[in-house]
């Protein structure tokens, strides 16, 4: 931003990039924030791209946007000079095809552009290295860290065993006695089936 590049933010969320455009657009108010998605997609996002200084989009939406041969309308991919991928993982589902194809065409328009991916569960980071510094022709380097925004603590509670209606009604029992004794905390339940969370839910 300094040098007077864009950054541009891609997640594969929409509430992701919301939340993010809605922090930065009060954290930078120097700088233009917009927001691209396909709820925000129109012929003007051309101008609104091309004049914003912190570009948050989803992913697929740098998939589609790079398609074009126009300059005018590919002009805000040049004057990038970070492109910030969140959720990089995505690359391995059944939606990374439009991930990988839009970051080889922006790196193509732009080999310029730093790329910074980020993720908490990149599977085979040293291969991600590589492709990464493939397309850009920039050293990439791998940053691990452990840090956490909470300690995270493991607790393992037994519960009966023996017939599966009577194993499941235990489970049941304990997780609710938990989330009774935090009654002001967030929790999220993984249960086995849909019978089980609407029970744990009434």
């Amino acid at each position: 931003l300094a040098s007077g590049k864009k950054v541009v933010y891609a997640s594969p969320l929409k509430a992701l990039t919301q939340e993010k455009y809605d922090e930065w657009s009060e954290k930078y108010p120097k700088h233009k924030v917009c927001i691209m998605t396909s709820d925000y997609a129109s012929e003007e996002g051309v101008d609104l791209l091309n004049t914003s200084d912190i570009i948050c989009v989803t992913s697929e939406l740098i998939d589609s946007r790079t398609r074009s041969k126009d300059k005018k309308k590919t002009k805000w991919v040049k004057d990038t000079g970070l492109l910030i991928y969140d959720e990089s993982h995505i690359i391995d589902t059944n939606r990374g095809h439009a991930v990988e194809a839009g970051l080889m065409r922006f790196t193509k328009t732009n080999p310029k552009a730093r790329v910074l991916f980020l993720s908490a569960t990149l599977p085979n980071i040293l291969d991600f290295q590589q492709w990464l510094t493939t397309l850009n022709g920039k050293e990439t380097k791998v940053i691990n860290s452990k840090w956490r925004p909470t300690t995270l603590h493991w607790e393992f509670i037994r519960h009966t065993t023996g017939k599966y209606p009577d194993v499941q009604q235990d489970k049941m029992a304990k997780t609710l006695a938990l989330v009774k004794k935090y009654p002001e905390d967030k929790m999220l339940l993984f249960v086995h089936d849909k019978t089980t969370g609407k029970k744990l839910e009434r």
